[in-house]
């Protein structure tokens, strides 16, 4: 399994609200998948620029495509695409092999239900040989 983690070096940027509910915890989780054998790349979105971010992103999106979730509001608005992905909100991209679609969080489901970092990375150390979220 590979991972990518956009995660800001400044926490203090991050929105406190169902996004990132259980944030605090994925580092720890991260590094539980790795001993396990996962592949983890971190980024820092501020050391990228605006184009190399949006790049970053319209990658991040291709799942949302594929499996019909919504990042779009979840990473910005209507209006500025983007303009949270990995600052305000960190986001996770998870692919169970090289060039499988995989998954982007966090994402919407429905329209109540977000499925956070922290659930996905839950679920997939519970559930190791299922890999839960990241068929592709």
């Amino acid at each position: 399994m590979e991972l990518t983690f956009y995660f800001p070096s400044d926490p203090a940027m991050l929105f406190q609200d169902d996004r990132n509910r259980g944030i605090d915890a994925v580092p720890h989780l991260l590094e539980e998948l790795e001993r396990r054998g996962a592949r983890v790349r971190r980024i820092d979105p501020l050391k990228l620029s605006a184009e190399q971010r949006i790049e970053e992103y319209t990658k991040a999106t291709i799942p949302a495509i594929y499996k019909k979730y919504e990042v779009r509001t979840i990473f910005g608005t209507n209006r500025r695409s983007a303009c949270l992905f990995g600052l305000q909100v960190p986001a996770l991209v998870v692919r169970p092999t090289p060039g499988a679609v995989g998954d982007t969080y966090p994402h919407r489901e429905r329209p109540d239900t977000i499925v956070t970092i922290r659930d996905f990375l839950s679920n997939a150390l519970a559930n190791p040989a299922s890999e839960q979220g990241a068929q592709g």
